[in-house]
């Protein structure tokens, strides 16, 4: 689980800067041959930082987006593992230990970090986010082999580009795994359908998929995606008086393609 906060007052210059002059203290694949002409976006590093910091936090690097403001960031850092999503008890206590986290890792950047000497806290989630819970049981479940291989389907309603982004439960890490081909995957309407329960259809996080593929399916976009397909689905349902599952699904396609979704 990770509690995401902002900052503002960030010298977002500098910390372009610095990792033009110290590319080996971040992510191997930023594009430093363009980040001179590009906007700063995301950044991933300050590892030797991070490792002098010693915080109790068990990652391995600082993860931050900019914007919307010119000195703004959105900061990714902190981590809450062993707890289970689904009890209230073990909620209270991340979002505890979440904010405890945000004030440690805000010191430890406005300390540590070049650009955000004048830094400040602006806004801390509403409520912890947790990645992984419950899913359905759907009549296909997405595999890491179908994301990984840029697989298509007939009855696909989203399309998404963003790899496997396993958050290491126990250990520091991140595993990644990226997709193949043009770089983008197609989530088919048969993991918004449930086995079992006729009249229903599902969007978001518990649509079917395996651990390893919710680690891209998760993501806003595509929760985003797989939401307006099954709002979709639901309205034409019930105008058309059948279940989500024995719709046309060319009808369904037409209709998302009509609301400019892109399914190609």
């Amino acid at each position: 689980m990770t509690m995401k906060f902002r900052m503002r007052g960030v010298d977002l210059a500098r910390v372009k800067q610095y990792m033009l002059e110290h590319p080996d203290e971040f992510y191997r694949k930023t594009p430093f041959g363009e980040l001179a002409a590009l906007p700063l976006s995301g950044v991933l590093g300050f590892y030797k930082h991070w490792q002098e910091a010693d915080l109790p936090i068990n990652r391995d690097q600082v993860l931050f987006f900019t914007g919307p403001a010119e000195d703004e960031v959105l900061v990714n850092t902190t981590r809450v593992q062993g707890l289970n999503g689904l009890d209230v008890e073990d909620l209270t206590q991340a979002e505890a230990l979440g904010r405890k986290q945000v004030l440690m890792v805000a010191e430890f950047m406005q300390r540590r970090l070049p650009g955000f000497e004048r830094a400040s806290i602006s806004g801390v989630g509403a409520q912890i986010g947790v990645r992984e819970t419950r899913r359905i049981d759907g009549l296909y479940t997405l595999q890491a082999e179908d994301v990984v291989q840029g697989r298509r389907f007939s009855d696909v309603i989203a399309r998404s580009g963003y790899p496997i982004d396993i958050h290491d439960p126990s250990g520091k890490g991140v595993t990644a795994a990226w997709v193949q081909g043009d770089g983008a995957y197609d989530i088919p309407f048969r993991c918004l359908l449930p086995k079992r329960i006729d009249n229903l259809v599902v969007g978001g996080r518990c649509i079917s998929t395996s651990h390893e593929a919710l680690a891209t399916t998760r993501l806003t976009p595509s929760c985003m995606a797989t939401g307006q397909a099954a709002g979709t689905a639901a309205g034409l349902a019930a105008m058309l008086g059948r279940t989500p599952a024995a719709l046309d699904i060319g009808v369904l396609q037409s209709a998302l393609l009509s609301a400019s979704v892109v399914l190609s």
